[in-house]
């Protein structure tokens, strides 16, 4: 956060959180408490490192609950200045769509990886 604040400036309505010795559910406490000042029909961006991970997991209940939520995992730099920069100025699915696409192109190899797919020729 504080790299991306680096980059676009400070930005208010941020807030990170650790599960640093946390369980999954303490950690589920402490997004439910984060988000509990938050107005319930606006929505609410996650971003979290790993798919299946305990912050993804304290997070997927906010999703039950938080109509055009989004939970964001593999999150990288270019994904939260992207959501930092259009924010204010695109819809939540465009937002989103946005912060994926950033992620995406934001990963590369150099020099190029060949194609990880393995050649289907005579194969079934």
């Amino acid at each position: 956060m504080r790299t991306a604040e680096l980059v676009v400036g400070h930005s208010e309505g941020l807030e990170a959180l650790s599960n640093s010795g946390l369980s999954t559910a303490a950690l589920a406490e402490q997004v439910d408490a984060l988000l509990a000042g938050e107005t319930a029909d606006r929505p609410v961006m996650l971003f979290v490192d790993l798919l299946g991970g305990s912050c993804a997991q304290a997070c997927i209940e906010q999703l039950t609950r938080r109509s055009g939520s989004r939970l964001f995992t593999g999150v990288n730099l270019p994904m939260i200045i992207a959501f930092l920069q259009y924010r204010d100025t695109m819809n939540a699915d465009e937002l989103a769509a946005g912060i994926l696409m950033r992620g995406h192109r934001g990963i590369a190899a150099f020099p190029e990886v060949p194609s990880a797919e393995p050649e289907r020729q005579g194969r079934t």
